[in-house]
């Protein structure tokens, strides 16, 4: 899956949304792989990479290019989420050494992201 940032911000009063603010790491016009899909608090998100982060990010500031979803993802609820990603991401503390720029997790990710944008 493929899409395009169209805003860089959104807010909602009645819902705690994450990263809702993302001035400072995208740009309108931007395109960006998805690498998962996650679903919480009345949200709906996208994982997407710029070549340093793994955001999560609101999928209101895109609009779908390629909605071709990856063969690798699986889809699990667990309290009260709804994720669709690959199953490297559901690895117990993976996206949290990801996030650490952990070696391992990074050397992982890297056949995925292949993978996934092929």
């Amino acid at each position: 899956m493929k899409v395009k940032c169209v805003k860089t911000s959104v807010s909602n009063p009645d819902r705690n949304i994450i990263n809702g603010d993302m001035r400072e790491y995208l740009k309108v016009g931007a395109e960006f792989w998805v690498y998962g899909l996650s679903f919480k608090g009345g949200t709906a998100y996208y994982y997407i990479f710029n070549d340093n982060h793994l955001f999560q990010v609101p999928m209101e500031m895109f609009d779908v290019i390629d909605g071709k979803v990856s063969a690798t993802w699986v889809l699990r609820n667990r309290n009260q989420e709804v994720n669709l990603w690959p199953e490297l991401f559901y690895r117990e503390g993976f996206l949290e050494n990801f996030a650490e720029r952990e070696d391992a997790e990074r050397n992982e990710f890297v056949p995925l992201r292949e993978l996934i944008e092929c």
